[in-house]
């Protein structure tokens, strides 16, 4: 009787190296459109000193 070798069938993970190359399109798009598209960017500047609730501060009796 013939010895005949079975291998199995290599599975393609094609799926696996399509969800790579969306995750790095997006993450190459986030780049682009963070910092190469040339949008402005706002700074907003707070009063750090000033508090809600000063301690300092005298309230007047009652």
């Amino acid at each position: 009787m013939a010895h005949l070798e079975v291998k199995p069938k290599s599975r393609s993970n094609w799926w696996l190296w399509l969800i790579i190359i969306i995750i790095i399109i997006v993450a190459g798009g986030y780049c682009y459109q963070r910092y190469y598209h040339g949008g402005t960017t706002s700074v907003t500047t707070t009063d750090s000193t000033r508090t809600t609730t000063d301690s300092t501060a005298t309230h007047p009796a009652k």
